[in-house]
C-alpha cells in the first residue's frame, strides 16, 4: 500500500514540475539563463508542494479503497502471507474438537503426572 501511495505522489510531483517549468520559461527567449533558473526553481517548488499534497491525497484514497476490501481479498493483495501461515499451522496441528474446561482439566492433570513420573 505504501508503494502505491509513494508512486501516486511521485507522479503528481513529476507532472507538476514539468508543467511549472515549461509555463515559467520565456517563450521569446527560451535559452535565457536567468529565466531558466527561475523556471527550474518554480518547477521544484511546485513538485515539492504537489508531492506533499499527492502523498496525503493518495494515502486517503488508497486506504479508503482498501478498507472496503474483505480480509481474504486483502490478504491476497498483500501477497498471501497470512494464508500460507494459516495453512502451515493447519498442516502441523491435528484437527481436534474444542473441549469444555471441565474436560480439559483432567487431561492436563494426567499429562502433568506422566511428566513427573519420568526419571
Amino acid at each position: 500500500m505504501t508503494f502505491w501511495i509513494k508512486r501516486c505522489a511521485r507522479m503528481m510531483a513529476t507532472g507538476s514540475f514539468f508543467i511549472a517549468f515549461f509555463l515559467g520559461m520565456d517563450p521569446n527567449d527560451p535559452f535565457d539563463k536567468n529565466m531558466l533558473i527561475v523556471a527550474v526553481l518554480k518547477g521544484c517548488a511546485a513538485a515539492f508542494l504537489f508531492w506533499a499534497a499527492g502523498f496525503v491525497l493518495a494515502d486517503i484514497v488508497i486506504k479508503g479503497m482498501v478498507s472496503d476490501i474483505s480480509t481474504d481479498e486483502k490478504d491476497a493483495l498483500e501477497g498471501g502471507v497470512l494464508g500460507r501461515l494459516y495453512g502451515m499451522q493447519a498442516g502441523m496441528a491435528p484437527e481436534t474438537q474444542p473441549r469444555a474446561v471441565s474436560e480439559a482439566a483432567p487431561l492436563a492433570a494426567s499429562k502433568n503426572k506422566a511428566l513427573l513420573k519420568t526419571p
